[in-house]
């Protein structure tokens, strides 16, 4: 009976990658994809869609919201990002009720454009995978910004356990919205991953944005090692055709059982030297 409903769950999780594939059509974008990676997934290289939990959650695969099973958080983060690009947040999670909830608002600056983004978020964990939900209500703003004001959009998100430590991952976002295509494009993430209990974490992505010319798929990798009983160390490479160049990322995490500290630096591939940094503090309760 569990193979059949993984069977079934595998299926369902191709379906819905083929299915956000198959709406793109063509825009363009100014607020890049990369606006809405946190500390974990930048120190990860983007690999977000099967390995993100607490905050980052809301914008890189809401049915991560289940990791917060139990427990409630309160955090934020500080972002300096590639292009004179820079974000903040601070969210809350609550995950002591069978249907895990949170908000999160987000102010990001890529100059000459900002938007500010409030964002409501759900999940529901079963013994056959967890799915999410995130309304995500923006306001754009900024000089000769092609469409400024309030505007809606939404992602939902699936992880799928496959057993012996793999699971697996998607989510997409933007794909029924109001948004002008000038500011925004609908992205998607299909990823897997592999913890080895007690040693480290292996993560694969594949993503896209789509509606942006020229705009193709990247590819992630990444690497964590738990170093003490509180420590991890993680890192990745990333293979990126829109709209960065290649990069390396190193990252780090600090888990407390009250506090969560986690941090990262990048550094392109290139002999451009373009480098971001930040860092995210979570408090657990």
């Amino acid at each position: 009976m569990l193979a059949f409903f993984r069977f079934f769950g595998i299926l369902g999780f191709l379906s819905f990658g083929f299915y956000f594939f198959s709406i793109a059509s063509a825009r363009a974008q100014v607020i890049p994809q990369y606006a809405d990676w946190g500390a974990q997934t930048w120190g990860r290289a983007g690999v977000g869609a099967p390995l993100s939990q607490g905050l980052e959650a809301f914008s890189n695969n809401p049915a991560g919201l289940v990791r917060q099973l139990g427990r409630a958080s309160f955090g934020g983060q500080y972002l300096n990002l590639p292009g004179n690009g820079s974000s903040w947040s601070l969210g809350l999670i609550d995950g002591l009720q069978e249907v895990i909830g949170g908000f999160n608002f987000q102010y990001h600056d890529q100059s000459p454009y900002s938007r500010q983004s409030y964002q409501l978020g759900a999940a529901y964990n079963t013994s056959y995978g967890a799915a999410g939900v995130t309304a995500n209500i923006y306001r754009f703003a900024g000089s000769g910004a092609p469409d400024k004001g309030w505007k809606v959009s939404q992602s939902v998100g699936l992880l799928i356990p496959l057993g012996f430590g793999f699971q697996i991952g998607g989510f997409g976002q933007a794909f029924f919205d109001n948004i002008k295509a000038s500011l925004q494009a609908p992205r998607m993430a299909l990823g897997a991953a592999y913890d080895w209990p007690d040693l480290g974490r292996l993560g694969f992505q594949a993503d896209r944005i789509f509606e942006v010319k020229n705009a193709d798929w990247n590819y992630s990798m990444s690497a964590e090692i738990i170093l003490q009983e509180f420590f991890v160390a993680r890192g990745g490479y990333r293979f990126d055709s829109s709209p960065l160049k290649d990069f390396w990322t190193i990252g780090a995490s600090l888990e407390a059982p009250k506090m969560q500290i986690d941090g990262f630096y990048m550094l392109s591939a290139d002999s451009s030297n373009e480098t971001a940094w930040g860092f995210q503090v979570q408090f657990l309760f």
